[in-house]
């Protein structure tokens, strides 16, 4: 038989461990990921994907960034939905500061792959960029616009020079 005095202390001890993390806000990004708080908030917007001869994907996409760990990493969560609302894009990702001090990613999808793209900082956004064995080399970038809103493209290439466009999104920022 359990004692509900266990229950009561686990429950007293979860809540004394939690109050330090009530109402507080995320640190700001702090060293090498600090040129990604751009990115910070949560957005949302439409997104095509070309699906090749299965045509054309519309989707509407969300992302969630935060700082976590005292704003050493940023954490981004991206989910699209197609027009029924169903997901059909699901992917994690976490802004790190590298072993060579400058920033870096790894990216989970939802069918459990993952990757560690090279990250190239330009003027307001960012590429990353990785090899796959499907598509060749591929990349996204991210500009933010004078307008304020995320925009991406995905390209692929299968010789390094031409690109070929496969998604697109607008992003507008609805929150923090």
């Amino acid at each position: 038989m359990k004692s509900p005095n266990l229950g009561i202390f686990t429950l007293a001890l979860l809540s004394f461990l939690a109050a330090p993390l009530a109402g507080q806000t995320r640190a700001a990004a702090t060293g090498p990921v600090a040129p990604f708080s751009m990115l910070l908030g949560r957005w949302e917007g439409p997104a095509t994907i070309d699906m090749g001869p299965r045509g054309t994907l519309r989707l509407t996409q969300r992302e969630w960034v935060h700082t976590a760990s005292g704003g050493t990493v940023i954490a981004v969560t991206g989910q699209g939905t197609d027009s029924a609302g169903r997901v059909v894009f699901d992917a994690f990702a976490v802004i790190y500061p590298g072993r060579d001090g400058k920033p870096a990613i790894r990216a989970h999808r939802m069918d459990g792959q993952w990757v560690d793209p090279v990250v190239v900082l330009g003027e307001n956004g960012f590429t990353w960029s990785f090899p796959d064995p499907r598509a060749g080399q591929v990349r996204y970038t991210f500009r933010l616009t004078p307008a304020g809103e995320w925009h991406e493209i995905g390209e692929r290439s299968t010789d390094g020079q031409a690109w070929v466009p496969f998604m697109e999104m607008t992003l507008r920022r609805i929150g923090d």
